[in-house]
């Protein structure tokens, strides 16, 4: 009996070159994802391969299941959802694309309620703009081989009327962290520093965000413009990729300027 299930069982050839192409995508994944860490290339790939073999012998021997079988099957499971993941976060990815030099007065989705004079750097695809708490913001993805590697968020709203822009930038600063600790990572914030943008006064907050294997850094730079205006320019990388792409970032403020030009700010005077 045991014989004859044995040669029932498919070969260690067509198990190979049915796993074989997986594994190695699955290397590619892993290497994008996490770097090239040794140890953790070796965790990632091996996982479903050792899950593979270890749910394949508990089966065989409880439930006279085929071993090679079982360990192929259980295998591309373990390959493929990690992979259909990561095309659904490509798919996500993929936003409405827009002139790369339009500036976010054009028409969008959301009528904006003042003009935010940003040019946005060539090859940045734009969003179209949100609503947020009391103003609106409108985001741009940088991506390289269909991946995104970086992201600029451009937000105009109304200061608060006892609020400095030092507290203006410390309730940006908890709203951030708030939201990426509930998307399971964690922020650390560098000390506030004064900066000038466009004539107007800045502050900036340095944060390194760590979520998983993986860990990033936002620059966020928050405007105190005419007319109750309070505008945030951010911008977010992994850390390879933060220096790499900052300069555009860099280029497009130098241009930017913050003001506030909606019927709102007009009906003050």
């Amino acid at each position: 009996m045991v014989s004859t299930k044995a040669r029932r069982d498919i070969s260690w050839v067509t198990v190979t070159l049915v796993c074989l192409p997986f594994l190695v995508l699955g290397c590619l994944i892993a290497y994008r994802k996490i770097g090239g860490d040794p140890a953790k290339m070796f965790g990632y790939t091996m996982g479903p391969v050792i899950w593979g073999a270890v749910v394949a012998g508990l089966l065989g021997r409880f439930a006279k299941a085929r071993f090679r079988l079982t360990f192929m099957v259980t295998f591309l499971v373990m390959e493929i959802l990690p992979l259909l993941n990561a095309v659904s976060s490509i798919n996500n990815g993929n936003v409405t694309a827009a002139s790369p030099s339009s500036s976010a007065t054009e028409e969008s989705a959301v009528p904006l309620p003042a003009r935010i004079d940003f040019e946005w750097p060539e090859g940045w695809r734009l969003e179209p703009a949100e609503r947020v708490d009391g103003g609106v913001a409108q985001r741009a993805v940088l991506f390289q081989n269909r991946r995104p590697v970086a992201a600029m968020l451009v937000s105009l709203g109304r200061d608060g009327p006892t609020r400095t822009l030092s507290e203006e930038a410390n309730v940006a600063t908890e709203s951030a962290t708030e939201t990426i600790e509930k998307a399971g990572g964690t922020v650390a914030w560098s000390p506030s520093r004064e900066d000038n943008v466009g004539n107007l006064p800045a502050i900036e907050r340095d944060g390194t965000i760590v979520k998983g294997h993986e860990k990033a850094r936002e620059l966020m730079i928050l405007v105190d413009g005419p007319d109750h205006a309070m505008c945030g320019l951010v911008y977010t990388a992994n850390v390879e990729n933060f220096d790499g792409y900052k300069p555009q970032f860099d280029d497009a403020v130098k241009r930017f300027t913050c003001r506030n030009t909606s019927a709102a700010a007009s009906a003050d005077h």
